[in-house]
């Protein structure tokens, strides 16, 4: 195991996120399709955010459902505030979006699959279905794979919901118009608490090697998550805590002679 010493680099840790968060929201904006079929009928639901946007209903950004399909019909749509959507764009602040789909197979037919492109979803954000209860019986990475049939998860029989957190290496750090960060920068992880999973974020303004650690609250190595070659931009992985115990952890960050420390919750 190795040994680290956490204070200087907690502090600069700190220093680097309130530099970060004290900047102006970027202008970004963008929307994503979901599939929603039943093997003979298909809609396609978009779901996005936008400066203008909001959780009512706003023209030019979103778009209205048509009136319920009849019982025995193929239906799918947003829930929104007071109305219904099959395009609801938020407005694009790093807080957590929730998106709740309903849908309904026709008679005789499903059963219902969902389907999206996971890699742009992974270039924007964490994307997560989980279901519409409480959250709790069922738990999905939309990075990790491209498609969903609800029919093998009771919890998602007619609803679920997608919770959406943007990516902040393209939502915040400076004034519309200025650019992505100069620097390297190390994210927050997502969810956090987590249980088991969760991803640690960073970006590189260039390729670099980056050299990525997973310490106790002991100082002791417990998890080396990367130690390659990444090339620019904004990169996600993701950091399974099964077989760890609950409590506090710290992720590491290095890049040349950038270091970053963040630290993380695993609630079993």
């Amino acid at each position: 195991m190795t040994d680290l010493r956490f204070s200087f680099h907690l502090g600069a840790a700190a220093m680097i996120c309130l530099l970060m968060i004290s900047g102006a929201l970027y202008s970004q904006a963008f929307t994503v399709a979901i599939a929603v079929e039943d093997g003979s009928n298909q809609d396609m639901l978009r779901l996005g955010v936008d400066p203008s946007g909001s959780d009512s209903f706003d023209p030019g950004l979103d778009s209205l459902a048509p009136p319920a399909a009849p019982p025995g019909a193929f239906d799918a749509r947003f829930d929104g505030v007071g109305d219904e959507y099959l395009t609801d764009v938020r407005d694009n602040s790093l807080s957590l979006k929730t998106f709740v789909m309903r849908y309904a197979a026709e008679s005789g037919g499903g059963p219902i699959v969902v389907s999206w492109d996971r890699v742009l979803l992974d270039s924007l954000g964490s994307f997560r279905i989980t279901d519409n209860v409480d959250g709790q019986q069922f738990s999905l990475d939309m990075s990790g794979t491209g498609s969903l049939s609800v029919s093998a998860h009771p919890s998602l029989a007619t609803s679920l919901r997608i919770e959406v957190l943007i990516n902040p290496a393209v939502g915040i750090g400076a004034p519309a118009g200025a650019g992505l960060p100069e620097s390297p920068v190390l994210y927050q992880n997502y969810p956090n608490p987590f249980n088991p999973e969760t991803r640690l974020a960073f970006y590189l303004p260039q390729a670099a090697p980056v050299r990525l650690r997973v310490f106790n609250l002991l100082g002791q190595e417990v998890a080396r998550v990367a130690d390659r070659h990444f090339g620019p931009g904004h990169h996600s992985l993701p950091f399974d805590g099964l077989g760890f115990p609950s409590g506090t952890y710290y992720y590491l960050v290095e890049s040349g002679s950038f270091r970053a420390v963040r630290r993380m919750v695993l609630m079993k």
